[in-house]
């Protein structure tokens, strides 16, 4: 049987697949390969390990259970064609691969099953907890996009208000330069006036010049 096991562990995708649910009972069936032989109902643990559970004598039809099973648990029958192991109640530690080993000859030749336990509480809590991880992860990564985008749009926000107020400065300080500008243009402009009018009061003809005397002598008076 341990020389078997690596021609097992190859076989098993090509195997018979039994799904069960857990709490449930479950027959694993197998023709009957040779007759007249010793025939053995193992299991593959770690897949290096073959454990036997149960064999008989076709010949002599008595159920030899080996150590750590009973038949509390396991129930073989067998007919002309076909064999049959009864696991009465599957937990989640009955997964596994299960194989019939007909031996006669000195040769042996198997039957593979592949047991599937599903439903079990541990397998829901797992696959909840599973779930709670992913939201969890998922979470965590939204939070992670939401707070980047929170500081980028600081950022820009920030950037702009601070280019509003450097405009407007500078537009202030625009604005001040040409009123100081037009300030300074009236100022000379004022400047030359006063400075021009009394040459353009001296060039006007001396009548002129007398008739203004006089009226602003009679005003006075």
């Amino acid at each position: 049987v341990i020389c078997s096991i690596s021609w097992i562990s190859v076989s098993v995708a090509e195997s018979q697949i039994v799904n069960v649910q857990s709490g449930q009972s479950v027959t694993l069936w197998s023709p009957i390969l040779t007759k007249n032989t010793v025939m053995t109902w193992s299991r593959l643990i770690n897949k290096t390990t073959a454990s036997c559970i149960c064999f008989t004598a076709r010949s002599k039809g008595n159920v030899q259970f080996c150590d750590g099973f009973n038949n509390l648990t396991f129930e073989l029958k067998d007919n002309t064609s076909e064999v049959f192991l009864t696991i009465k109640k599957v937990h989640l530690s009955d997964s596994g691969i299960y194989f019939c080993e007909f031996f006669n000859s000195g040769k042996s030749t198997y039957h593979v099953t592949h047991l599937n336990v599903e439903g079990s509480e541990e397998t829901q809590n797992t696959k909840s907890k599973t779930e709670c991880n992913k939201t969890d992860e998922t979470t965590y990564v939204m939070s992670l996009i939401l707070g980047g985008l929170t500081v980028f749009l600081l950022v820009v926000v920030t950037g702009l208000v601070v280019s509003l107020g450097k405009r407007q400065a500078a537009s202030g300080e625009k604005q001040d330069a040409q009123l100081h500008q037009n300030v300074d243009s009236d100022n000379l402009k004022a400047a030359a006036l006063s400075v021009f009018s009394p040459a353009v009061r001296s060039r006007r003809p001396a009548s002129q010049r007398q008739v203004e005397t006089h009226v602003t002598y009679a005003a006075s008076r």
